[in-house]
């Protein structure tokens, strides 16, 4: 197909139910973005599918062809894997597996180990896996051990919490790389800092850098108070919701974009408009929280910038 993000939309509304995976534009939007370039940074605020989006992604991917295939699926600690993105995995391939016609596909789940095994001939195939690893825990080279100790002919590196992670993670492809046909990394999540790694591997390659992609429309939003006193508050919106990078694409999945606005008897599991009324009660619209957890850009005041601006460092603190 000369749309591989649709095919790849359509295999996954065959393969999960629509309870576990209910699509919608943002999915089309991530899966195309995916096949577009071999590194992909997700942003997004809490709450809009991102993580959900990337299991299905990743289980897609690797059933396309799991022989040839070594997923090392990262978050911060084993806590975090299983009530994220490991968590969505296990689930999304359980429904897949226990479908009539899906049973015989020759793969299993190992929880203990958190890995998807792809059986050949009878026996697991020790590099045809997906694998939850915690790169938090344990030592740097522990870390790095458990993700670049496999090598396959497809390598997707896929880093949620990625804001968080070891950035000596990422520098590691270099080693995953070796021997690959394909080789793509994914990162996500809610994006906090110019100066984190997912910040750092966001950086636009505009010549203008950041000055280039953090311009905000003004759009009214008719706010319901605590009270259900009606008021209009002014909302920025990003204008630039993707861009390009020294190493691949940055993809923005903005709050005020969710399917629950619009539809939250189908999506209210994402996004809807009370949550948006409750942020703009509770902190208000110019809170770095707000942005990170709502809207889903790092907020205009990001406190890394302090370290860009030295001139705004000395005023603030005369």
């Amino acid at each position: 197909t000369d749309d591989p993000g649709l095919h790849m939309l359509r295999a996954a509304m065959l393969m999960f139910p629509k309870r576990l995976f209910r699509p919608c534009a943002m999915d089309l939007r991530g899966f195309r973005a995916f096949f577009d370039d071999d590194w992909t940074c997700w942003w997004g605020p809490a709450s809009l599918g991102k993580t959900r989006r990337a299991a299905v992604l990743m289980l897609v991917w690797w059933i396309a062809d799991p022989a040839n295939t070594y997923i090392p699926c990262c978050s911060t600690t084993a806590a975090m894997l299983d009530k994220r993105v490991w968590g969505d995995i296990e689930m999304l391939f359980h429904a897949f597996h226990t479908q009539e016609q899906f049973k015989e596909f020759p793969a299993k789940m190992v929880a203990s180990e958190r890995e998807i095994q792809y059986i050949e001939e009878g026996h697991p195939n020790p590099k045809a896996v997906i694998r939850g690893i915690a790169i938090q825990q344990g030592s740097i080279a522990d870390a790095l051990g458990n993700v670049v100790g496999v090598h396959n002919e497809r390598v997707l590196l896929m880093v949620d919490e990625a804001q968080a992670s070891r950035e000596a993670l990422i520098e590691a492809r270099s080693n995953l790389r070796q021997g690959t046909r394909v080789f793509k990394i994914l990162m996500i999540r809610n994006p906090t800092s110019r100066s984190d790694p997912l910040g750092k591997y966001s950086t636009p390659s505009h010549p203008d850098g950041w000055k280039h992609v953090e311009q905000f429309d003004e759009v009214p939003w008719e706010h319901t108070g605590l009270g259900g006193a009606k008021s209009t508050v002014m909302l920025k919106r990003p204008r630039y919701v993707e861009w390009r990078t020294k190493y691949g694409s940055v993809l923005v999945f903005c709050g005020l974009d969710s399917p629950g606005i619009d539809d939250p008897e189908n999506f209210h599991f994402m996004i809807t408009r009370r949550n948006i009324d409750d942020a703009i009660a509770d902190k208000g619209p110019d809170h770095s929280s707000f942005w990170t957890m709502t809207i889903g850009f790092i907020c205009p005041n990001d406190p890394s910038l302090l370290l860009f601006n030295p001139v705004l460092f000395t005023a603030k603190n005369a």
